[in-house]
């Protein structure tokens, strides 16, 4: 399953002092049940979060993360 994160809210999953409910998601995206989808707009936004940019390197080699069309992110 693929999920989009907005990136006002992307610091409660990625950035040290996570939330408990930013910790659960984290957990669940690293298990590898569930991927983040992102581009365009919301992958510029979120590359701003400087603890995702350190995230995404390590989801794409664990495959964790999916770059789609900027259209089709506004679909989702």
């Amino acid at each position: 399953m693929g999920v989009i994160v907005d990136a006002n809210v992307a610091g409660e999953a990625f950035e040290p002092d996570r939330t408990e409910a930013g910790d659960a998601f984290r957990r669940w995206l690293n298990s590898g049940e569930l991927s983040l989808t992102s581009g365009g707009r919301n992958l510029v936004e979120l590359r701003k979060v400087g603890a995702f940019r350190k995230w995404e390197q390590t989801a794409i080699r664990f495959q964790r993360i999916t770059y789609v069309d900027s259209p089709d992110v506004n679909e989702w």
